[in-house]
């Protein structure tokens, strides 16, 4: 399969602020039954090269090993983020715009995999509740890998997510949405760890977080498994 040069492509980098169909047109729809496809990133494309450098800001080269990245493409996941994006966008000024969206890092097992990529982010399951008992984000990959989970041969998983993260405030234990904004009916959209300079983002609606590339990898610190 021919792969165009992906600089040249809305949606492709992962920190533009694309908004629109999904952006690898050459990559197939889903068929039949199946919600969702994985294709890999090229080592040779700009997307593969963007997220590179973003895992290993946090994670060293020393350590981790970057195994390979994948698209994901699930359309109705897709679609439900972007009309998120939409409504989200009607009332915000062009600087609270160019806020609205992040691409964070979240980590997740081999068992959980399956799920977000076909059905959703899980908002009801953060093994940590400090911010709130939503799905939690991470600027840094090396903060979503502490909840990582190593499979089998060492092989661990981490998304690279597209995350409205909107109005935000400082999250609590005890929030199973985000909190009012003033004494007003509108909310917050998300929690975070410091208002200031967040690291961490807790998002409590599915539709604000979409499982844009897959990376997987291992820790070079991790035991070496033999087959029987």
């Amino acid at each position: 399969m021919h792969y165009p040069p992906t600089s040249n492509i809305l949606g492709e980098d992962p920190t533009d602020g694309y908004n629109g169909p999904y952006p690898a047109y050459w990559i197939k729809r889903p068929e039949g039954s199946v919600p969702f496809v994985q294709e890999e990133v090229l080592p040779s494309e700009a997307a593969y090269q963007t997220i590179y450098t973003l895992f290993h800001k946090s994670l060293s080269e020393d350590k981790v090993l970057l195994l390979s990245v994948h698209r994901i493409r699930n359309d109705f996941l897709w679609q439900k983020y972007c009309s998120q994006k939409d409504l989200m966008s009607q009332s915000l000024s062009a600087e609270e715009k160019l806020r609205l969206e992040k691409h964070l890092f979240h980590s997740t097992s081999a068992k959980r995999l399956g799920f977000t990529c076909q059905i959703k982010f899980d908002t009801h399951l953060s093994g940590s509740h400090m911010y709130g008992r939503g799905c939690y984000f991470s600027v840094n990959a090396d903060q979503a890998d502490r909840y990582s989970q190593a499979g089998k041969g060492g092989l661990r998983h981490m998304f690279l997510a597209k995350v409205l993260v909107g109005k935000c405030t400082r999250g609590k234990k005890h929030y199973w949405q985000p909190p009012q904004i003033q004494s007003g009916r509108e909310c917050f959209d998300s929690c975070v760890d410091n208002v200031t300079s967040p690291n961490i983002y807790v998002i409590f609606n599915s539709y604000q977080c979409y499982p844009y590339f897959l990376i997987s990898y291992k820790l070079l610190s991790d035991p070496v498994v033999l087959d029987d």
